[in-house]
């Protein structure tokens, strides 16, 4: 127990008895006495009926503060115990050490699972493998994936013996050298919260490098791999499964080194049946009958630029393709192709784009696939096969800026990558950085301050709500052991789109620095890097510069809370959104609509979405207004499910009772993680949708291995695991949050003790004289 708990607990335990002493010297003696004494009794007698049912009242207030009293003890103690329990489960990583917990004999890193990435055990710098070959059988009946890896490896450090790869959920037959075919020994702990299993093979002694032949099956709970059964598909006749390795799912798929620091080069060749088509993140060199398998073909692939295992993908299902470009194809289910075609028939116009600031693209192919709608993510960007959304397939290219996020990937985490998800901001704050240029370059300087704008006021939010404390308010993170996916959060893209902006601005505008990106690119394409290493090149690039010793570079990267400097943007943009706001919300709804045909047609596509955040963040409106401005911005027939998305949740939050069964339709049948998860908070805080929001939830299955499950809790939703009724994270998500958890606590138990004095000394200066004055005392 701390000072502060004992503090507490002393302080209500003299009070207790500083009341008792005096309650029970004064209330129950005159009660006694009242009974035993004659004397009393005669005096008694004389007073008024009216004073005896006081002096009986009196008695039993002072009974109720006796037991209010105990009562406070007991919940102090119960806080104080439990408390400590809540210390243990969630002792720090520091505090692990000192009590020098050990694994299977190994002594965990408690600062990561390895020196070099804390979300990895591999070992690269000793180990390294160099060459994936997967043969595999897409397995529907049992969810599965199954054969073997071939895994190509080098020693870089000649003392050691041992290759450690990371594994989870993996069900690993066999390891054997190929060229010897004997077995190798190897062992496999158990699993440490969400990052699986640590995998050490003990490697022959007569070379520096072998090829390793590993027998294996995936489980059918892969985190990295999601099944769908036909009925979430848009066909509704064939099963679908696709990859989602970004940031650690890689070693569900395959026992492999799964840090970004690792690229490596893969082939595969993939089994399926069913007449269905397998495509990965490689190049396709054609398919041929598999005679092993009834009704099966094998499809095969290579992918000869290096690349970290999280960006190797595999989607097998009911697809069909088109040709978009002269290295563009697109692929989806047959319901969307056409959809798809039109809509992304432009992304050539993108790619040559982004080259001029990026420099040639290196990776041969860039198709898409355009995945069912139940992909709660916006996209991905695998080489040669970026995933989007198909949300995007509203009719007039109005969301493309998604496509063009994932294309500046190319160059932007594909060709140059973060050594480990604590440099995350070096994928994200570049992409961001040129998706906005692009931006400016293809409509105006307004529009890329718009949507700069609009990103910090994501940063804002997410600061706000985070904490200025805490680590992934930083632009490099302390992971520690800390789920990378905690990572992904608007701070890399937004912060560090800011500080490059910042960076650019320093040395003379974009005439300047733009040389500097394309030497970046050209100087760490297809290796994974550190802060550092960009820091170095550009102070070594821009040395004749003397503006640049201002950089305060620990303010920008390693100080958590908001950046130090905060750029002018051209407003031109935000003003329209923002008096069209107030247009909107001083209108009075008997009045006519203030917006005009024009007013409507002025608005781009970003403009309306912030224009409906920002009503979606004032005050409920009336159903009455709401269906005025739906009918004249025409959101009644939109097929745009981010339009719909922010206006399902104003006519919820506005009680819009006709917008029940839209918002519950959505939910079924899209699975966007940002709109989903808005729409089931806005149906549960109305106490009308609260139940249908559950049962909804529990009726759609397709979910389930998306977002896991929804509880409502503390007025914040939850991703827990819907049958163990258990938080998916147990810890807090930083330990900020947890610092903050033991405040809460310490103040409760302080206020307890404050209490329980107060009302114990104010009892005895204010209500004891009165009780002596009643009862004669005085």
């Amino acid at each position: 127990m701390d000072f502060l708990s004992l503090l507490g607990l002393l302080s209500a335990v003299v009070s207790m008895q500083f009341s008792i002493q005096h309650s029970l010297s004064v209330s129950f003696s005159l009660v006694y006495d009242d009974v035993k004494s004659p004397a009393a009794n005669m005096q008694a007698d004389a007073h008024s009926r009216w004073d005896r049912h006081l002096k009986f009242v009196i008695f039993v207030i002072w009974l109720i503060v006796l037991i209010l009293f105990l009562c406070s003890i007991i919940f102090l103690m119960i806080d104080v115990l439990t408390y400590r329990v809540y210390q243990i489960e969630l002792m720090t990583d520091d505090e692990a050490v000192d009590d020098g917990e050990v694994v299977d004999g190994d002594e965990l890193v408690y600062d990561g699972l390895s020196p070099n990435d804390p979300s990895s055990y591999s070992r690269p710098e000793q180990v390294i493998v160099t060459n994936i070959r997967l043969v595999l059988e897409a397995r529907f009946d049992t969810k599965t994936f199954g054969g073997t890896a071939l895994l190509s490896v080098k020693k870089i450090d000649e003392h050691v013996n041992n290759l450690v790869l990371d594994a989870k959920d993996l069900k690993i037959e066999s390891i054997s050298e190929k060229s010897t075919q004997n077995k190798l020994e190897f062992n496999i702990t158990e699993p440490y919260e969400q990052f699986g299993s640590k995998v050490t093979v003990k490697l022959p002694s007569d070379s520096d490098e072998y090829i390793l032949v590993i027998k294996y099956e995936t489980s059918p709970d892969a985190s990295g791999l999601l099944w769908l059964s036909p009925e979430q598909t848009a066909g509704k006749v064939h099963p679908y499964v696709y990859s989602q390795f970004e940031p650690i799912g890689a070693r569900s798929f395959l026992p492999c080194q799964d840090t970004p620091s690792v690229k490596t080069k893969y082939q595969a060749s993939i089994s399926v049946t069913g007449g269905l088509i397998a495509v990965m993140s490689a190049i396709s060199t054609g398919s041929e009958v598999d005679n092993r398998r009834s009704k099966a073909r094998v499809f095969s692939f290579v992918q000869n630029i290096p690349v970290p295992a999280y960006l190797i993908a595999i989607v097998v299902g009911a697809l069909e393709s088109r040709e978009i470009g002269p290295r563009s194809r697109v692929w989806t289910e047959k319901e969307f192709i056409e959809e798809a075609a039109y809509e992304l028939a432009n992304i050539e116009e993108h790619l040559k784009a982004a080259e001029e600031i990026c420099g040639p693209y290196v990776w041969e192919r860039y198709d898409l696939l355009v995945l069912p709608p139940s992909f709660p993510y916006g996209g991905m960007e695998n080489p040669c096969l970026a995933y989007v959304t198909p949300t995007v397939l509203v009719g007039d290219r109005s969301l493309l800026y998604i496509i063009v996020h994932e294309i500046v990937h190319s160059w932007t985490g594909n060709l140059v990558t973060n050594a480990n998800f604590e440099h995350f901001w070096l994928n994200e704050g570049f992409t961001v950085f040129i998706q906005r240029k692009l931006a400016g370059r293809r409509e105006n300087i307004q529009l890329q301050d718009f949507k700069a704008y609009d990103g910090f006021e994501q940063l804002n939010e997410t600061i706000n709500r985070l904490g200025d404390n805490n680590t992934f308010t930083k632009l490099v993170i302390e992971l520690k052991k800390n789920h990378p996916q905690q990572a992904i959060t608007p701070v890399p893209n937004e912060k560090g789109q800011l500080f490059l902006r910042y960076l650019e601005k320093i040395v003379g505008g974009p005439k300047q620095f733009e040389p500097f990106l394309r030497k970046y690119f050209d100087t760490y394409k297809f290796q994974s890097i550190v802060t550092d290493v960009f820091q170095e090149l550009y102070r070594s690039h821009f040395a004749n510069v003397p503006a640049i010793a201002k950089i305060d570079w620990n303010a920008w990267l390693y100080t958590p809370g908001f950046p130090p400097q905060i750029p002018d943007f051209d407003m031109t943009y935000v003003r329209m959104c923002l008096d069209f706001t107030k247009r909107f919300l001083d209108w009075d709804k008997n009045s006519p609509i203030p917006f005009t045909d024009e007013d409507v047609n002025s608005l781009k596509m970003p403009q309306l979405l912030y224009f409906l955040q920002e009503i979606m963040s004032a005050r409920p409106q009336s159903v009455t207004k709401l269906w005025k401005f739906e009918r004249k911005f025409g959101l009644n027939s939109t097929n745009n499910t981010h339009v719909n998305c922010r206006w399902l949740r104003i006519g919820l939050r506005s009680h819009w009772k006709k917008k029940i069964k839209q918002a519950v339709n959505l939910v079924t049948n899209v699975g966007l993680m940002g709109c989903v998860r808005g729409i089931y908070r806005a149906m549960y805080y109305w106490n009308e949708t609260k139940q249908i929001a559950i049962d909804t939830y529990n009726d759609n299955k397709k979910m389930e291995s998306l977002l896991q499950a929804i509880i409502f809790r503390d007025e914040k939703v939850f991703l827990t695991d819907i049958r163990s009724r258990k938080p998916l994270y147990r810890q807090p998500n930083s330990r900020y949050e947890e610092r903050n958890v033991q405040r809460t606590r310490r103040s409760d138990r302080i206020g307890l003790g404050i209490w329980g004095w107060m009302l114990g000394a104010g009892l005895e200066t204010a209500m004891m004289p009165s009780v002596r004055t009643i009862y004669g005392y005085e």
